[in-house]
């Protein structure tokens, strides 16, 4: 049996980013600049040979079995259960079937899926995700909290299964009330400048982003995209995962009354996406300490040639990469960034890889707190 260290520290919703080529969230005002002026993105369509391996090997999709060891709940008892999961799972009953009716973890209900988990952190329960390969299923495994049985799925399972039981969400709440930053605000009045938040971002007239900006005492996590990360349907969770069901992708709910304040809302996209890109730096990026001279004007014309040629010969994209790209890091494996989603990328580069079809260049040369990016989505 295997001892490692309690897995709190892997959210269940993040794509694992690569330990290279990461980049820091836009500030607020540079992303709503950003936003306002950012162009659809159509694509040049290029042939692109089948990346399920490579994918794989950027992302840990799991799904777990807890049992608990805690006062009242003995080591053996649970190493009892533990081992009666495994039986069935060698009499061939499926891991979702048993960790439904055998976990006792908060994620049974869903086949014990904890979605895509980071594995970067240095903990012991990175490293059995790790040791799995896509499809496999580990032994017992002990941390803090108890027993696991944990199984990792492929790249298009974890997709598939995120996808039915995962909604993510931007926004943020209003606080009212005795809560924190309410400055005086009723209940009534949290809902009614809601409400009005709701009408213009239907309206389009502003962003959830921008919506959150002039919100006085808006609540949620310090991010200035305003990702709130994916919603499952768990207890204490229910009406804000019904108000985000009933819209389609990038629609806005009408609010949610909580405990936690009003809740402004807009449903994310589903997105993994595995993307390569030429960066080019200039003197007023944010640089991670490097020294670079180009004017942002040189970084920009510099990029627009790279796209050109890109266009021009989508096959010599590698030499392009060693040509032209400042993300030395992931030169050597075609620029690869990573399995962008949701969250997890500055959002100027989430929206245009959105916009970007599969197995294509994004037209348009993009601007992060980087630089500029040539950005081709693969799959």
């Amino acid at each position: 049996m295997r001892s490692v260290d309690a897995p709190h520290a892997l959210p269940p919703h993040r794509t694992p980013r690569p330990g290279r080529g990461r980049s820091r969230p836009a500030g607020a005002a540079l992303l709503a600049a950003i936003l306002l002026g950012l162009p659809a993105c159509g694509g040049s369509e290029r042939p692109v040979p089948d990346v399920s391996a490579e994918v794989d090997a950027y992302t840990f999709a799991v799904s777990h079995m807890l049992f608990r060891v805690a006062e009242g709940k003995p080591f053996s008892h649970a190493l009892v259960r533990a081992r009666q999961a495994e039986r069935l799972l060698r009499e061939g009953q499926p891991f979702a079937e048993v960790a439904r009716s055998r976990s006792e973890d908060e994620s049974a209900p869903d086949g014990g899926f904890l979605g895509f988990v980071p594995t970067h952190h240095d903990t012991s329960f990175a490293g059995a995700v790790q040791a799995l390969r896509p499809g496999q299923t580990s032994g017992i495994v002990r941390t803090s909290l108890g027993l696991h049985i944990i199984h990792r799925h492929t790249f298009a399972e974890g997709v598939r299964l995120e996808r039915a039981l995962r909604l993510p969400a931007y926004g943020f709440w209003l606080a009212h009330g005795e809560m924190e930053g309410a400055g005086g605000r009723t209940r009534e009045q949290a809902l009614e400048e809601a409400r009005t938040l709701v009408r213009r971002l239907r309206a389009g007239e502003i962003t959830i982003q921008e919506a959150r900006m002039s919100a006085r005492g808006a609540r949620g996590p310090d991010r200035p995209d305003a990702f709130l990360g994916g919603f499952a349907n768990r207890p204490g969770r229910e009406d804000v995962f019904a108000a985000l069901s009933s819209v389609p992708e990038e629609g806005f709910p009408d609010p949610v009354d909580t405990d936690g304040g009003v809740a402004v809302l807009q449903r994310g996209r589903h997105m993994r996406m595995l993307v390569r890109h030429i960066l080019v730096r200039h003197a007023h990026g944010d640089n991670e300490g490097r020294i670079v001279t180009r004017t942002r004007a040189e970084a920009r014309a510099r990029a627009e040639e790279a796209l050109g040629e890109a266009r021009a010969d989508p096959g010599r994209w590698q030499n392009l990469v060693e040509r032209y790209s400042d993300d030395t890091l992931t030169v050597p494996d075609q620029g690869t960034w990573g399995v962008l989603s949701p969250g997890e990328t500055p959002l100027p580069i989430e929206l245009a890889a959105h916009r970007t079809p599969p197995a294509s260049l994004c037209p348009e040369v993009v601007e992060s707190p980087l630089g500029f990016h040539v950005l081709l989505r693969v799959n």
